[in-house]
């Protein structure tokens, strides 16, 4: 019995030593570390463990949840939920593409035409991202910003797919304090006429005539 006594500091200290080296062994593990390195110990040691390998081994086991645990007052990071939509373009970007399509709405009324979206897109030597309708109104507002009063406005060359009033067309006459008929059919009427006076307006104003 004193022997036993005797040696069992040093039966402690083993144990700690080998709780130590399997602490670090833990520590680099990755998620099925813990049971590759189970499996190990019992193909090393067949039947029942060593008392002292079972009380480092149950040592480790809370050393690993105390490294696999949320530090307290901490809350688990969670991906940001993918929404599908692309980011939508900042107002200096707008400002950018609405010169640009100026432009180019300047060009087909020159050229007694119209234009749709995917006809811009294809036509223009910039990217031009595809647009929420929201920004595709805005550009066509500030597009038109310094259409003068007595005009009709460029944006007014803008159509549907089939060649058709554009639905943007009411908006941005809104936007830009231009009054439009309430019913569909004068809308439409006035569209036209519109469309009628811009080929007019600019069949002999070239570029860089000083309008803008």
């Amino acid at each position: 019995m004193i022997a036993q006594e005797a040696d069992l500091p040093r039966r402690r200290k083993a144990a700690r030593d080998r709780t130590q080296g399997l602490d670090a062994w833990l520590t680099g593990l990755s998620w099925d570390g813990p049971q590759a390195g189970a499996k190990g110990l019992k193909r090393k040691h067949h039947g029942k463990l060593p008392q002292d390998l079972q009380d480092a081994y149950g040592a480790c086991e809370g050393r690993l949840a105390e490294l696999l645990a949320v530090p307290s007052g901490t809350v688990p990071s969670t991906p940001a939920p993918e929404t599908g939509e692309a980011p939508r373009p900042a107002g200096t970007k707008l400002s950018e593409l609405a010169a640009v399509v100026r432009s180019l709405l300047e060009d087909t009324a020159r050229n007694r035409a119209v234009l749709t979206w995917s006809a811009i897109r294809h036509r223009l030597n910039v990217e031009l991202p595809h647009l929420h309708p929201d920004d595709q109104g805005q550009v066509l507002v500030l597009a038109d910003a310094d259409t003068p009063a007595d005009e009709p406005l460029l944006s007014a060359l803008v159509t549907t797919n089939q060649g058709d009033l554009h639905p943007l067309y009411r908006h941005v006459a809104y936007s830009l304090g231009r009054e439009t008929p309430s019913g569909q059919d004068e809308l439409h009427a006035r569209w036209q006429l519109d469309v009628l006076r811009l080929y007019g307006i600019w069949k002999h104003h070239r570029p860089n005539d000083g309008r803008m």
